[in-house]
């Protein structure tokens, strides 16, 4: 009796809400049985294929094990829900409104690089909190 089984499932992404700019490290959780894949995130008739942020892959990601892959997002336009959709060998798999995209918070991105500086740096403002607030 043939053994069936199929090429590619798809269980889960994360994180569900990645900002515009691109380069954000997403986890795709599922069942991957090629070596090398093809990812794109998907609205309506744009695809915006996303690349595997190490040497060497650009974009064809290779699995980092049987059931989980990370790829990096591109730069999207702000909106959502968009679809995840995974290419390997022959099968194509969707994830269906998955990943909603959102302005970059400018301030928040600074403030993490600014902290794990040594503090002789003279960087500016290291925390939010130490901002003063605009007041009418």
């Amino acid at each position: 009796m043939a053994e069936f089984y199929a090429a590619l499932a798809l269980t889960a992404v994360g994180p569900a809400v990645i900002d515009e700019a691109g380069g954000t490290k997403l986890s795709i959780i599922g069942e991957f049985k090629e070596e090398t894949s093809q990812v794109w995130i998907v609205d309506g008739a744009d695809e915006y294929p996303c690349y595997g942020g190490k040497s060497g892959e650009g974009y064809f990601p290779f699995p980092d094990s049987a059931d989980l892959m990370f790829v990096a997002s591109p730069p999207l336009p702000i909106g959502g829900p968009y679809t995840l959709r995974v290419k390997q060998g022959a099968s194509t798999v969707d994830l269906v409104g998955v990943i909603t995209v959102v302005a970059r918070v400018w301030e928040t991105n600074l403030f993490e690089l600014r902290r794990v500086l040594p503090p002789w740096y003279a960087t500016g403002r290291r925390n939010l909190d130490t901002l003063e607030l605009l007041l009418p």
